[in-house]
């Protein structure tokens, strides 16, 4: 009989089912688990030959899949409940239903994705005291920005829930500091007006990707007036240098229309195409 592996000095009784290491009592077993950090837990998906597959090694898999098909049930059931794949709660159209009818108020065309899509489950966009907006952004910087202002790697920041009286200097100069701190570095000389030449907006609803470039002094509220807002504003952050990758869009009319409160009316999107519009 082999020796214990781990004592040397009696014949060993166990086998480890993770490593197959030999051990002769209880003992040897908790060394042998310190001291090679072993769970002693037999590897259910390890490759097994097929000479020494046996009704044991048939029952585990067997096991493995039910426990897999469980959680593939519980998971779907949970996403069920949280209303993922069913309708939306009478609370949340409420909400949805308020946010655009201020935002008509305001002179912006805000425009609803269906249930279900992922920025529609992101917009947390909401109207507060005194009929003011509380903005959720999604701020994408260029690989210049990210480079040069922020040592960071993030290629976007968001900001949750930021009031329509902020002006764009002062949601940009906030993105900015969120990007550094993310990678724990501080953000190099923030005087971003000077540097960071381009702040604009994505114009939805325009063949191809287009941007609307924004004034740094105007407010969120005058910045979104008048024009098109699918969910919630995205911001862009470029330099100058980089203004060839963002064409600007061409001037049109986009006043709100008459059903804006109506989420289920014209102003809900029924495709996807601008859910994934990014800029190259």
């Amino acid at each position: 009989m082999p020796e214990c592996e781990v004592c040397r000095e009696k014949p060993s009784l166990y086998k480890c089912p993770r490593c197959s290491v030999r051990t002769c009592s209880a003992v040897c077993v908790r060394r042998h688990k310190d001291d090679s950090a072993c769970s002693g837990e037999r590897d259910r998906t390890a490759f097994i030959n097929r000479s020494e597959y046996d009704e044991t090694n048939m029952m585990s898999d067997y096991n493995l899949l039910e426990e897999l098909n469980r959680g593939v049930d519980s998971s779907a059931r949970k996403e069920k409940s949280s209303g993922a794949f069913g309708k939306p709660s009478r609370r949340s159209k409420q909400l949805r239903a308020k946010l655009k009818r201020q935002a008509h108020t305001n002179g912006v065309r805000l425009m609803f994705l269906p249930h279900g899509f992922s920025r529609a489950a992101r917009n947390t966009s909401v109207v507060k005291e005194k009929g003011i907006i509380f903005w959720r952004l999604e701020v994408i910087m260029s690989e210049r920005v990210v480079a040069v202002q922020t040592g960071s790697e993030a290629e976007y920041v968001v900001l949750d829930r930021v009031p329509e009286t902020s002006t764009i200097a002062d949601a940009i100069e906030l993105a900015l500091e969120r990007a550094a701190a993310m990678n724990k570095k501080p953000a190099t000389d923030l005087k971003w007006e000077k540097e960071v030449l381009l702040v604009l907006m994505e114009a939805e609803r325009e063949k191809g990707s287009k941007f609307w470039p924004l004034d740094v002094k105007s407010t969120l509220s005058e910045s979104v007036r008048g024009r098109t807002v699918v969910e919630f504003p995205r911001l862009v952050v470029a330099h100058k240098s980089e203004s060839d990758k963002f064409p600007i869009a061409q001037p049109v009319s986009t006043a709100p229309s008459q059903g804006a409160d109506d989420e289920s009316g014209s102003d809900s999107i029924p495709g996807s195409e601008v859910e994934n519009a990014k800029p190259q």
